[in-house]
């Protein structure tokens, strides 16, 4: 990473980000991102007493800070971001590609990093909407 200064302003920024999104109040939340040239994918996840609960990102919110943020190191890259905000703290980890199993899915990838912070309890996502457009190609 190279500038010290701006990496700690983005990283705080991402920390405000995350207690809009989440419930603040709460102890510990949890962003888990992908990230790598032109495609994003945060998740957020909340630890409750006995669940982990899925927090469906705005993107109307300013997420690109991940982009800048990730744009800041020389060199390879990192290709996840954990960041776990906790008591008003906040612990950031950097995966890099070659970290990431390339056949593993990404989804069970990240529920297996979620429960690494939050323990095996049951992760409640939100149901389907059954409502989304459908297309043949």
């Amino acid at each position: 990473m190279e500038n010290t200064d701006a990496i700690a302003a983005m990283l705080d920024s991402i920390g405000h980000l995350i207690a809009k999104e989440a419930d603040a109040k709460l102890d510990r939340i949890l962003l888990y991102a992908r990230v790598e040239e032109g495609a994003l994918a945060p998740s957020l996840f909340e630890d409750h007493a006995n669940f982990i609960q899925y927090v469906s990102p705005s993107l109307s919110r300013d997420y690109d800070v991940l982009f800048d943020l990730w744009r800041q190191q020389s060199g390879v890259h990192w290709g996840e971001i954990e960041y776990l905000l906790h008591s008003g703290s906040f612990d950031v980890r950097f995966v890099y590609p070659d970290e990431i199993d390339p056949d593993e899915d990404t989804f069970v990838r990240r529920d297996r990093v979620v429960q690494r912070y939050f323990g095996d309890k049951p992760i409640v996502y939100p149901p389907w909407d059954d409502e989304l457009p459908s297309f043949d190609l």
